[in-house]
């Protein structure tokens, strides 16, 4: 019987001394997420022209046939940290006027692309000002894609209330596009 205890200790020793670790290293792993808020147009080299034409008849009002442009896509990026604040995508007239009687809507579509996340809900249409006004909002990490027919599609429209009002010119604006934290 002692013989078999003395066989069953030796045994379980070297079974111990066999399972142990002699040396070990490690290596300390940093991971680094940067907060992204990207924003870019596309097609971003083209400057959108509108105008209205003569009438080709005499007693016709102006022809609007020009006064509409659906070529520019909202692109972005964005990541939030868990908890933070969604983002949102403004616009606004930063420098310019329009000639007196007219107005410049813009309007934006639904997210549609290649990209992944919480895409922003667009604003059906507003009007431009020299006041930021939201076009995108509650937008979480996301990332909508790069170039055309990705993002948001954006449409610039000129109206007028009353024809009476234009004052006939020509006049350049500036606007700018502000991907920002709610």
């Amino acid at each position: 019987m002692t013989n078999c205890l003395l066989s069953l200790l030796v045994l379980c020793i070297s079974y111990a001394a066999s399972g142990q670790v002699l040396g070990s290293e490690r290596i300390d792993i940093s991971v680094t997420l940067p907060e992204v808020s990207i924003l870019d147009l596309a097609p971003n080299t083209s400057t959108i022209e509108l105008s209205l034409s003569a009438p080709s008849q005499a007693g016709d009002p102006i022809d609007m046939g020009n006064t509409l442009n659906s070529t520019k896509w909202i692109n972005y990026s964005s990541s939030i940290r868990k908890g933070g604040p969604r983002k949102s995508i403004t616009a606004q007239v930063l420098s310019g006027e329009l000639p007196r009687g007219l107005r410049l809507k813009l309007s934006t579509g639904k997210y549609t692309g290649s990209g992944r996340g919480k895409t922003g809900k667009p604003r059906k249409e507003i009007e431009l000002s020299h006041l930021p006004r939201t076009i995108i909002k509650n937008i979480g990490a996301a990332y909508t894609g790069s170039g055309m027919h990705q993002g948001h599609n954006i449409t610039f429209s000129l109206v007028y209330d009353e024809y009476r009002d234009i004052d006939f010119g020509t006049s350049t604006m500036v606007i700018a596009f502000t991907l920002t934290d709610n």
